[in-house]
């Protein structure tokens, strides 16, 4: 559920450009210079958006691509196929690949504290 509400809160956010900088970790500094977030509603989801981005980060390149540009930003298998110069099929592979590797990121992150290896 707390993926979906992120993916949710980044699909919000169109523009590719936009998911890019996110991904690279330039926040804004009201986030910075806040000091208890406990009764900002907007701070509810922050650990599991960080964990997210973290994780997103972490997708080699191909499956963070696809992956990007289908749950995040909404286009379709055949767009991007279009887009990247690949099939259908291919993006179909890469964003299940991706999904995959995300929920095993996300899950070594929350039981262990640290983050999963690529391996």
């Amino acid at each position: 559920m707390t993926v979906n509400i992120v993916l949710m809160y980044l699909r919000r956010k169109k523009p590719v450009e936009i998911l890019a900088v996110d991904l690279e970790g330039h926040g804004s500094n009201e986030e910075a210079t806040r000091v208890d977030g406990s009764s900002d509603m907007s701070m509810l989801g922050a650990i599991e958006r960080l964990s997210l981005m973290r994780a997103i980060r972490k997708l080699p390149s191909g499956y963070k691509k696809h992956f990007l540009l289908h749950d995040v930003v909404g286009y379709g298998h055949s767009e991007i196929a279009g887009l990247l110069g690949c099939s259908t099929g291919c993006s179909k592979s890469q964003v299940h690949k991706a999904r995959k590797r995300l929920r095993l990121l996300l899950q070594g992150e929350t039981s262990q504290g640290q983050p999963l290896g690529s391996g």
